[in-house]
């Protein structure tokens, strides 16, 4: 009696297992696999795809940012450059002509006070002989 109920539980318990599937088990034809298979495949490359997406998209970022702050230390340099040429005399403009010259050629420039004194001077002297001439 005692193996009889034990070979009971035994067959109920084999039973059973037959027909429940266990977790893991492969229970999908070779048509499905392959399709599954495909399927994951497929979702990979889609993934990868995106992914070279993204990346290209940061780099084309990066790449305008870098543009960017090239010329923006290309503007820089080229005021730094026109300062300096400013302050060292060899500044270059043009002259009456059109034609560029430095400004440290022999051409001098007087200043707009030195014509307020000779203009002075000179009204000065005319008065002065107007004066004598009625004297």
């Amino acid at each position: 009696m005692k193996y009889l109920g034990l070979a009971s539980v035994v067959v109920l318990t084999l039973s059973l297992g037959m027909f429940i599937p266990q977790a893991g088990a492969n229970t999908n034809t070779p048509k499905e696999e392959a399709l599954a298979l495909k399927l994951q495949k497929q979702e990979a490359l889609a993934l990868q795809k995106e992914e070279k997406q993204e990346s290209l998209a940061v780099k084309r970022q990066e790449a305008l940012a870098l543009q960017k702050e090239e010329k923006q230390e290309s503007l820089a340099e080229k005021k730094q450059e026109a300062l300096e040429r400013k302050h060292s005399g060899n500044f270059v403009g043009p002259n009456s002509s059109g034609n560029h010259v430095g400004s440290n050629s022999n051409s001098s420039v007087p200043e707009p006070g030195a014509f307020l004194l000779l203009g002075g001077a000179f009204a000065g002297l005319v008065w002065w002989r107007a004066r004598q001439a009625r004297a």
